[in-house]
């Protein structure tokens, strides 16, 4: 059975598998040296295939066709599929590196289910919570909220109202009244948090194996498949096929690389070692940035527990205390932004360096003297491409890669071929101009604080604190002077409720960090490594023969580099 819809990471992976299969065939088809490649692009398949692009868990109700919804995704006919409890463990299902998780259902009699179900939780990456069309009934609402605020998953929850043909009715108005119906069910909390989507996967199930358009529209299973895509898209995790493709292109362009002419090969051996530079500056970057962003976070929900634990208390001035939580948050925001711009602008001095080292290597002098280009054709810095070698161009390319490497801090000198410059004027000016791409993103102009909308957590905090503020002592007397166990069990839902917005408030704020740091990545690292690439393709059709590997080989890579420019959309 083939589904009619599909999640973007899961084409974008099945396509990359595919890829990457046929290059390894192709390479090793070829004996020595080209089964070295093979050999890697085999290693970056197998860490896809282990770690998973994403991880889905399908949560809730027994019954509710968890399993049924995980087969018409994967068109997988041999999930069991049972009125009753079908799943009795957690199991993984791999969608070409994206794993759906089937659990058993939560809140049963089985509390060797629920145990397990919630280590799927831990580890997954959204949680479908799926429901029938009954909708919630007093327990499973009670664990609904549960799982959502007190364990602080609401931020990668999505609702699904499954199994919409049981009921009589126009479609449209039946989520219409569903709508309220939960909208009602929930409150005070907010329905639009999660998303909520109604189909009916066994009507899809049917329609693709009936080849029936009507069966599959009405369906709508189709809405699932775009609220996941939305789900991935902005949390960012179309960013995990990034790096794996990036690393096939890679192996591929170095073995397009062989039996190049003189003088190429060295060319080709700059541009893996500036490439290698470049990739070890992002990865150092990101460690960087996850120590600082996670060290932000933790100490925001610590501030969050803080206010939370003066809730119910006697005498105490809740508004005055979140305001200055408040701005301890925003001084903490604040700090974990200009560490990040320190770092970011430190790393980008160090890659400079990694770089002048480079062009100071014995490799470079031998590429420099194999061009023997005369001073004449080279004019302000810039080489004169009128009637010029391939090694002069490959020259040109050099210099160009450096030069967006560095932010201009380096480039060739207008007086000979082999040498550069590094003048003080530059490290006055052209410093700026790398440190410019750094304050560009992590300077004034980035307001972390805005971005997430903080003001909405903390107005939510002051929400559900509010109604509770005036019963206070009541956590004084718990060991045995509660009179109003009513008073008691608000406190700590608002405690529980306060805390979840401060974790959901940290989370949000460290994606967003993420976030502009992928920005700041593809403006300053892989354009450099997209211009790399170009020029390694541009070079290898100068020297290479017309061979059907070379030819198979190539669409390969451009290919793959098709899909990276799509994850970017």
């Amino acid at each position: 059975m083939n589904s009619n819809y599909s999640l973007l990471i899961e084409e974008v992976g099945q396509r990359f598998i595919q890829i990457s299969g046929d290059s390894v065939q192709l390479l090793q088809s070829q004996g020595t040296p080209y089964e070295t490649y093979a050999e890697s692009i085999e290693k970056v398949m197998g860490a896809v295939k282990e770690d998973s692009l994403i991880k889905v868990a399908l949560v809730g109700q027994y019954s509710a066709g968890k399993s049924t919804i995980i087969s018409a995704l994967t068109g997988n006919k041999d999930i069991k599929i049972d009125a009753d409890i079908a799943t009795d463990v957690p199991e993984d299902y791999d969608w070409n590196g994206v794993i759906l998780t089937d659990t058993p259902g939560l809140y049963t009699e089985r509390k060797d289910h629920d145990a397990r179900t919630y280590e799927a939780i831990k580890v997954s990456d959204l949680l479908l919570y799926v429901l029938t069309s009954d909708l919630f009934d007093d327990i499973v609402l009670e664990n609904f909220v549960k799982l959502a605020y007190e364990d602080a998953y609401r931020s990668k929850m999505m609702l699904v109202v499954n199994k919409m043909s049981m009921e009589q009715g126009e479609f449209a108005e039946l989520r219409s009244n569903y709508l309220e119906t939960l909208k009602t069910s929930l409150m005070p909390h907010d329905l639009g948090e999660f998303s909520p989507v109604f189909i009916d996967a066994a009507d899809y199930i049917e329609g693709v194996e009936d080849d029936f358009q009507e069966l599959l529209e009405s369906s709508h299973f189709d809405e699932l498949v775009t609220a996941i895509n939305g789900f991935v898209h902005e949390k960012g995790l179309l960013g995990k096929m990034d790096t794996p493709i990036r690393q096939v292109v890679s192996e591929i362009g170095k073995a397009l690389t062989e039996n190049s002419t003189e003088g190429s090969r060295e060319f080709f051996l700059l541009l893996e070692r500036i490439e290698n530079r470049v990739k070890k500056s992002i990865e150092k970057s990101q460690n960087n940035l996850n120590i600082i962003t996670s060290d932000m976070r933790s100490a925001i929900v610590t501030l969050g527990n803080q206010l939370t634990s003066l809730i119910g208390g006697e005498n105490v001035d809740f508004e005055g205390e979140q305001k200055k939580v408040e701005t301890e948050i925003r001084q903490l925001i604040e700090d974990a932004n200009n560490r990040l711009e320190d770092m970011l602008k430190a790393e980008r001095e160090e890659l400079t360096e990694q770089i002048e080292d480079i062009l100071n290597s014995d490799l470079a002098d031998s590429f420099f003297s194999s061009v023997e280009i005369d001073t004449a054709h080279i004019k302000g810095g810039n080489v004169d491409m009128t009637d010029i070698s391939n090694l002069q161009k490959n020259f040109k390319a050099i210099n160009n890669i450096v030069e967006k490497a560095t932010g201009g801090i380096l480039k060739f000198s207008n007086n000979a071929a082999g040498g550069f410059v590094k003048s003080s004027a530059m490290r006055g000016s052209d410093l700026h101009k790398g440190i410019y791409q750094v304050g560009k993103f992590f300077g004034h102009s980035f307001k972390p604080w805005q971005a997430v909308n903080a003001a909405k957590f903390l107005t939510n905090v002051a929400k559900v604190a509010g109604p509770v503020l005036a019963i206070a002592g009541v956590l004084l007397e718990i060991t045995g002077h509660v009179k109003e166990e009513q008073n008691l069990r608000k406190v700590l839902q608002a405690k529980n409720e306060c805390s979840s917005s401060f974790v959901a408030l940290a989370k949000s704020t460290q994606e967003q960090f993420q976030k502009q740091f992928d920005e700041y990545k593809n403006n300053s690292y892989n354009v450099v490594l997209e211009e790399i690439s170009n020029q390694r393709k541009e070079a290898q059709t100068q020297n290479q023969s017309t061979l059907a590997f070379h030819h198979h080989l190539q669409g390969n890579l451009e290919e793959l580099e098709s899909l990276i420019k799509r994850l970017a959309m």
